[in-house]
């Protein structure tokens, strides 16, 4: 009777790690939830899928029904593509993109 009331015990609180570990990332609006957008999510998804993650360092903090971006990249090529893959949105969802650049001067010095 003792290890099944330990056994229990333990899985109840590895339910409840669990759950708060779901919950820490659902609160921190790095990736998306429940309440986000269908659209945002694929175009969040498809971010990675395509492997533009390599290209562009992207912060992404998902609201109740936006996004906001925060990014920085480097080529025009890839600012062309991360551009067509968030701009659209923009027509049905509050999305904000923020991107910054590198100078003319750091371009050319490397």
């Amino acid at each position: 009777m003792l290890r099944l009331v330990i056994w229990i015990a333990t899985a109840f609180c590895f339910a409840a790690i669990d759950a708060g570990v779901a919950g820490i990332a659902d609160l921190s609006g790095s990736t998306p939830n429940r309440n986000t957008p269908q659209k945002l999510q694929d175009a969040w998804l498809s971010f990675h899928e395509t492997d533009l993650c390599q290209e562009v360092d992207a912060i992404f903090v998902f609201r109740k029904s936006g996004l906001e971006v925060w990014s920085r990249i480097e080529s025009d090529k890839t600012f062309q593509k991360f551009h067509e893959l968030f701009e659209p949105l923009k027509n049905s969802y509050p999305v904000e993109l923020y991107t910054t650049r590198p100078s003319e001067e750091k371009k050319t010095a490397g």
